[in-house]
């Protein structure tokens, strides 16, 4: 369940932060100004919120494979003895 919800996040962290203000004002694209052209391109911006669907996706489906799987266990019902002929009940 945690790795199912770790990945939610980071898939919606990946789909929304491309579109906002955070998404340029960091300390890399500031250190680099190549990085800054190649990371304010739409192209990879589209990327990153690709990556960020499929993450999230692969998150749900974690979460329901991790919800479905759980069966409540029935109580093990002890099978048939052998009872030797001429034994008393």
């Amino acid at each position: 369940m945690l790795f199912a919800a770790y990945l939610i996040e980071s898939g919606i962290v990946l789909i929304v932060t491309p579109w906002t203000q955070f998404w340029m004002r960091n300390y890399f694209a500031h250190k680099w100004p190549w990085l800054a052209d190649a990371m304010a391109s739409g192209t990879m911006r589209w990327i990153v919120t690709v990556i960020g669907v499929a993450t999230l996706v692969a998150g749900v489906r974690e979460l329901f494979s991790a919800l479905l799987s759980k069966k409540p266990e029935e109580p093990s019902k002890p099978g048939p003895t052998f009872m030797p002929p001429g034994a008393i009940r």
